[in-house]
């Protein structure tokens, strides 16, 4: 069936559970909650939990905020080092570049993608770690600047977690679509030590 591969991709990355027994639902209807509740799984793999949203763009007719990146906090403090080590379990870079402004880290955005435009903004939300991709040379100048725990975890590796909800929701609304995701498209950066 045409959802297979994202339900396998989103069951086994712990972002979507199924109705019970094994079992998903993949024509029924999901209510923004649920939907919120797999944006909020899907950022776990980041370790954050009381998620919000970076950069609003809108609030949906049930009065749920939408827009880019997200905002949350672990559940305590820890050093940066050990902070790269969950970030490399879990987005599974092939590396990471990285400025350690000296603050442990607690409260982090996260913009999949590139989004090293927004790092006033996140400095102003009280982050002191920002998790993105395709950063420049001066955007780490500045994070030192501004404090800012700064780790660019490469494109693809940032982005490619919300991939499986994206698919199944284009797959849903537009069932005469065949939706697949690439197996093809990877990260394409390699790093040598």
């Amino acid at each position: 069936k045409w959802y297979a591969g994202y339900i396998g991709t989103a069951n086994s990355s712990g972002i979507v559970n199924g109705v019970g027994s094994g079992k998903f639902n993949p024509d029924g209807t999901i209510t923004r909650q649920e939907a919120a509740a797999m944006v909020a799984r899907a950022a776990k793999l980041c370790g954050l939990d009381n998620l919000q949203v970076l950069e609003q763009g809108g609030v949906g007719a049930q009065g749920v905020p939408y827009g880019i990146g997200r905002i949350g906090t672990l559940s305590m403090p820890v050093p940066m080092s050990d902070y790269l080590q969950l970030l490399k379990g879990s987005l599974e870079p092939n590396g990471m570049r990285y400025v350690d402004a000296g603050r442990r880290v607690y409260k982090v955005a996260v913009g999949g993608g590139s989004c090293g435009s927004m790092m006033e903004q996140v400095v102003r939300a009280g982050c002191d770690t920002f998790v993105t991709g395709d950063l420049k040379y001066d955007h780490f100048l500045d994070a030192k600047l501004m404090g800012l725990n700064l780790i660019d975890a490469g494109h693809y590796p940032t982005e490619d977690p919300s991939m499986a909800v994206l698919g199944y929701q284009i797959a849903k609304a537009f069932p005469e679509v065949l939706v697949k995701k690439s197996e093809l498209h990877h990260e394409v950066l390699e790093y040598r030590a």
